[in-house]
């Protein structure tokens, strides 16, 4: 059980987990943005839940034990699961190729109308564009269809 204020041992202990992470990054790779997001946040917790004044420990010690050990164990696993599922370099040219392809075909059993209104949901308008936050696009879609396309709904 942690006996202490958090607060304090947080901001007296963010270099140590930034450093820790850092240290990762340059060891095993990794994003340093979001090994730091790890490291203080979820094990800095993780950390003050484990922790056992008992056992004669200080808690900066046992916060480097925490941090380092599971920010080494997520880098591995990572780097574990990318070499038994490797991704292999995608041609952009030829994916957007196959992607227009299988939309063409997609659009060619449509109807005029539907087809027309396919396209406008992928590429609208700027006057179609949604003004509010709240309002559903495809509001605003419909609204164009019947007034600028004389659709009925």
């Amino acid at each position: 059980m942690f006996i202490g204020c958090v607060e304090t041992e947080y901001h007296s202990n963010l270099s140590l987990m930034k450093y820790l992470a850092y240290k990762i990054h340059i060891n095993i790779g990794g994003k340093i943005d979001d090994l730091e997001e790890v490291a203080t946040t979820w094990l800095f917790m993780k950390a003050i839940q484990t922790f056992n004044p008992n056992k004669g420990k200080q808690f900066r010690s046992h916060l480097y034990k925490v941090v380092w050990d599971d920010l080494y164990a997520m880098r591995r696993k990572e780097i574990r699961r990318a070499k038994r599922c490797p991704m292999d370099p995608m041609d952009v040219e030829e994916f957007r190729y196959e992607v227009s392809f299988i939309f063409d075909e997609f659009l060619e059993d449509l109807t005029e109308n539907a087809r027309t209104l396919a396209k406008l949901a992928l590429d609208p308008p700027d006057t179609i564009a949604c003004k509010k936050a709240d309002t559903p696009r495809y509001d605003s879609l419909r609204r164009h269809a019947t007034k600028t396309l004389k659709w009925t709904v």
